[in-house]
């Protein structure tokens, strides 16, 4: 069965395809859990341009990598437009980013806000003014090398997603945070397979569209407030199989997230990875990111 992988802790970014599996490898050091995930399991892989993927009846997922001189928002419009062209009728369900040096500036713009605008400008190429109802559940993490890594999961059959109630829709930020905002959603279900898929994106300390909290820890308590809103939000019945990453900025508030995460999901423990990686704004120290199954 073909499949595509996500490993972290990889010198640098890096997409590759072999004996039917695609691994995308990414330069975020593992600090706990599974040293890989399988994002999606399939019947054939094939390459397109920039991206390998993987194939099944109505699906379809892949992962690509930018050059790693690729300016953030070149690499982001053109990662997306390909991934438009690929999909065609597909819809998005779920989209993971991989942004080098995501808070460094450069000519004078971060590089996730310069992110931010190659990949609203492709949403508008693609969808117009209509662009909202297709943004799906997404991450954006920092990486320590490398170009810009992507993968995508879509399918025929249009998801569901959802907004966080407490919090402020990314793509209607104010322009506090960048020129052009952020394009995704707070989550998104999906049938996959005969059994029903729910996907958290990338969930921080962030209530209305401000950051809060000083400590590690307590952001790390508002994050888990945020998704068990989000857990109610999405009807998530209980004793589902969930796969959970818990992303830190700093390596010493590593133990300490990894006790508290873990005194609120004790039976997630062992299907949780713990890695080091930049968030997407500069104050932000944790976020947390989940699929379930049921």
């Amino acid at each position: 069965m073909a499949e595509l992988v996500f490993i972290p802790g990889a010198s640098t970014a890096s997409v590759a395809s072999e004996n039917e599996r695609i691994t995308l490898a990414v330069p975020a050091p593992l600090h706990g859990g599974p040293n890989s995930e399988c994002v999606f399991r399939g019947k054939t892989v094939k390459k397109s341009g920039s991206f390998h993927l993987v194939e099944s009846d109505s699906f379809i997922a892949g992962a690509a990598v930018a050059p790693s001189h690729m300016p953030p928002r070149e690499a982001s419009a053109i990662l997306y437009d390909e991934l438009f062209r690929i999909i065609g009728d597909r819809q998005l369900i779920r989209v993971w980013n991989y942004i080098p040096q995501i808070n460094e500036v450069r000519d004078g713009e971060e590089n996730y806000r310069a992110f931010n605008a190659g990949r609203l400008e492709a949403f508008r190429r693609r969808y117009g003014a209509q662009f909202r109802p297709r943004l799906p559940a997404a991450s954006a993490l920092g990486t320590q090398a490398g170009g810009l890594a992507l993968a995508f999961l879509a399918g025929a059959e249009a998801p569901v997603h959802f907004e966080n109630p407490e919090q402020v829709p990314a793509c209607e930020y104010p322009a506090d945070y960048g020129m052009l905002p952020p394009a995704f959603a707070r989550g998104t279900r999906a049938h996959i397979g005969g059994e029903t898929h729910w996907f958290l994106a990338g969930t921080a300390s962030i209530k209305g569209h401000l950051t809060l909290g000083q400590t590690c820890a307590e952001q790390l308590g508002l994050t888990l407030d945020n998704i068990r809103l989000m857990q109610r939000t999405m009807s998530l019945p209980p004793n589902v199989e969930s796969k959970w990453k818990v992303f830190v900025r700093r390596v010493e508030d590593m133990d300490e997230c990894r006790r508290i995460f873990t005194a609120a999901y004790p039976d997630a423990s062992e299907h949780t990875m713990f890695v080091q990686a930049d968030i997407c704004r500069s104050e932000l120290l944790v976020e947390i990111e989940a699929a379930f199954v049921g």
